[in-house]
């Protein structure tokens, strides 16, 4: 690159000279042109070795680069079969590198092929060789296949025979059951039959013994109002003749104490007006003075009753106690027990609760006519009531729980209000 500005140089200092001297001497000036000519020369040659050094090595972008700059300066035919000589030798490397990379790719071919070749040759054996082996295999597969299908059969032969036996056994066993299940059709039926009748005769005996116990409820009903009508006409001719007696005492009073009786007299004759004596006739439409009467109750009610009726307060709570020694289950009926003029039965029905049953207490007049009274059915004994039934005469009234299923006791509190409360 150095020597290449160099000569810039000195070719502008020539063309400088070159101009001033032409005017002085033409000798010089031709001297400068052979001056010039062998500058190109040396840059022609200089070139022309640069292209074939790049050829050499291949670099045909540099060769090309190189001819292409000196070609303008190929002046003589010298200079001309050396510019075609480094062009010819520039494109016969060319070629040879072509050829060089074909007969490459060829080898690189030829050695892919045979590689595969070899792969394929391989490939081929091996497969040969699992083809002997999976036909042994299956041979050998085909054979035990075969061993084992014979057994299977003798199996198979031997099941079926023991099949039919089995099968001539369960049918025996079948027309067995199927006798049974007869019987047991037909001695249900007898016994639906049974129980139906049993069922009708029982109708029969409650209606009769609902209409025995409704004809003595009304007689006992009729008895205990003739009673009470009979006490209240007693107690109104008890309470006349005291009347009378307490008058004429008062008179005979009076009569012996002289000038004070006067005054007795007046309060004594008060008396019967404070309390006046009434005819035992008209005893059932006065007014009732008698106190309340004594109760289990520790807070008993007083009250005084019109028109003949006696004060009455509450009955001291019973508890009934229904006891299964097994525990109470669905469709259990306990036995009938009596307390404060009830009858009262337990009867277990299904819950639509999980683990319960549904206990259902019956409540029946038991003689003594229409019944108000507070109860509570639980599984833990009570100390109060829980709610107020009323069970009309001679007929029945029922309370149910959801408890739990099982269990051995269940407790009835049953007591008594005044039925006008």
């Amino acid at each position: 690159m150095r020597a290449e500005a160099m000569k810039k140089v000195m070719i502008v200092l020539l063309a400088t000279l070159l101009g001033s001297v032409a005017q002085a001497d033409p000798a010089k000036m031709n001297a400068m042109r052979d001056a010039f000519a062998r500058m190109d020369r040396e840059d022609f040659l200089d070139g022309i070795e640069k292209a074939n050094s790049c050829t050499l090595r291949r670099d045909f972008s540099c060769a090309e680069k190189q001819l292409a700059d000196i070609k303008e300066l190929a002046d003589s035919s010298a200079d001309s079969r050396l510019f075609t000589l480094a062009t010819s030798n520039l494109q016969a490397e060319k070629q040879r590198v072509a050829e060089e990379q074909r007969i490459r790719r060829e080898e690189e071919d030829r050695r892919r092929r045979a590689e595969a070749e070899r792969i394929a040759a391989e490939r081929a054996a091996e497969e040969r060789e699992e083809r002997r082996l999976r036909r042994e295999a299956d041979a050998s597969r085909h054979a035990a296949i075969m061993g084992a299908f014979a057994d299977v059969r003798q199996s198979i032969d031997r099941a079926g025979a023991d099949l039919e036996s089995s099968r001539a056994r369960n049918q025996a066993v079948l027309n067995d059951y199927h006798e049974a299940r007869a019987r047991e059709q037909r001695l249900a039926a007898e016994a639906r039959a049974e129980q139906s009748r049993r069922d009708r005769e029982e109708r029969i005996a409650q209606q009769n013994y609902d209409r025995r116990r409704a004809e003595a409820s009304a007689q006992l009903t009729a008895a205990l109002n003739e009673s009470r009508a009979q006490s209240q006409r007693e107690e109104g001719i008890r309470a006349y003749q005291q009347a009378q007696a307490t008058t004429a005492a008062s008179r005979s009073s009076s009569a012996l104490l002289g000038g004070s009786a006067t005054a007795q007299g007046t309060t004594s004759a008060q008396s019967p007006t404070s309390a006046p004596a009434t005819p035992p006739g008209n005893v059932a439409t006065g007014s009732s003075a008698f106190g309340s009467t004594a109760t289990a109750d520790p807070k008993p009610k007083t009250s005084s009753t019109a028109a003949g009726s006696v004060a009455r307060g509450p009955v001291a709570p019973t508890v009934l106690t229904f006891t299964s020694n097994t525990g109470w289950q669905v469709s259990d009926v306990s036995q009938n027990l009596s307390a404060q003029g009830l009858t009262v039965r337990l009867v277990v029905t299904p819950s639509t609760i999980n683990g319960k049953h549904y206990y259902r207490a019956e409540f029946c007049d038991g003689g003594a006519g229409a019944w108000k009274g507070g109860m509570r059915l639980t599984d833990s004994y009570p100390d109060r009531t829980h709610a107020t039934i009323r069970v009309p005469a001679g007929g029945c009234t029922h309370w149910a729980e959801h408890l739990p299923a099982g269990i051995r006791q269940i407790y009835v509190l049953v007591r008594q209000e005044d039925i006008g409360s």
